[in-house]
């Protein structure tokens, strides 16, 4: 667990069940016989340790190729917490977790999944960041690619890139973006890794309005989960910015900057011109 979390207050979970929190679960169920990507929201009942179980309110249906149906799911509430000023803060969890049970009501409708929850999961304060809509005439450039770890070197980068170029990497439809992340798009191997899958997103992005003689932005990131937006190819993933390449450093080996808390400031910048264009605030 993200030790932005003050361990002096209730576990997370015991705080999202005696709060009312709505816990979002995406997994993939067999519905009639064959395997369907879902979307539930839920409460939390009867939390011990790292087990609960989470009390269906909605169920959609996640568009896109559904995998095999197994125990995974990827999961995300919010909570309050205090900092030292003693004003409330918003923070955010997600991880991934296993589902125990699945009970059936009368009707055959989902109505309680029993869960375990990992005992490392993320916990941070939630940024507010204006999210844009995006249209495909905004992106210049797009590639997402998955990896064991990230590039280290220059040559390393420059190998990723010249596969870019060669046209290797995936190209996909960004859905919408912030500061600090996107949705996107992204083929069904990409968009549900293994489950012990350690790798990282690496996203090369330029949007319309960036100069031309600007470096392209890259970023590491990570999945925070699928996305219900409709993919005309593949599914949409949520992934969160962890790092951005500093262009500025001019040395053999890399270096990665941190921006998961407060978003690309670069990036933010070159958003903001597209404020006429639409924006919302999340």
């Amino acid at each position: 667990m993200s030790s932005l979390w003050n361990a002096k207050q209730q576990d997370p979970l015991v705080e999202a069940q005696n709060s009312g929190a709505t816990v979002t679960l995406t997994c993939c169920l067999l519905c009639s016989g064959a395997p369907v990507g879902m979307r539930i929201e839920g409460l939390l009942r009867n939390v011990q340790g790292r087990e609960g179980q989470l009390v269906v309110q909605t169920m959609t249906l996640v568009g896109g190729k559904s995998r095999d149906p197994d125990d995974r799911f990827d999961f995300s509430f919010q909570i309050s917490s205090r900092n030292s000023e003693d004003q409330g803060i918003r923070m955010g969890a997600w991880g991934s977790g296993l589902i125990l049970k699945t009970a059936y009501g009368q009707d055959g409708k989902l109505r309680v999944l029993n869960l375990r929850f990992p005992h490392n999961y993320t916990v941070r304060p939630l940024r507010r960041s204006k999210r844009y809509l995006w249209k495909g005439e905004f992106t210049r450039l797009l590639s997402v690619m998955l990896v064991d770890k990230a590039p280290a070197t220059r040559e390393e980068l420059a190998a990723l890139l010249r596969g870019l170029q060669n046209g290797d990497l995936s190209h996909s439809q960004l859905v919408d973006i912030s500061a600090g992340g996107v949705c996107v798009c992204l083929p069904e191997d990409m968009a549900r890794p293994s489950f012990s899958s350690g790798s990282i997103y690496i996203v090369f992005f330029i949007p319309s309005k960036a100069d031309e003689a600007e470096f392209p932005f890259v970023f590491l990131a990570r999945r925070l989960g699928l996305g219900v937006e409709p993919c005309g190819k593949g599914t949409a993933v949520r992934l969160c910015f962890t790092d951005e390449l500093n262009w500025a450093h001019h040395h053999r080996t890399l270096k990665w900057m941190p921006v998961e808390l407060d978003g690309s400031s670069r990036l933010s910048g070159i958003l903001s011109q597209y404020d006429t264009e639409g924006g919302t605030d999340e």
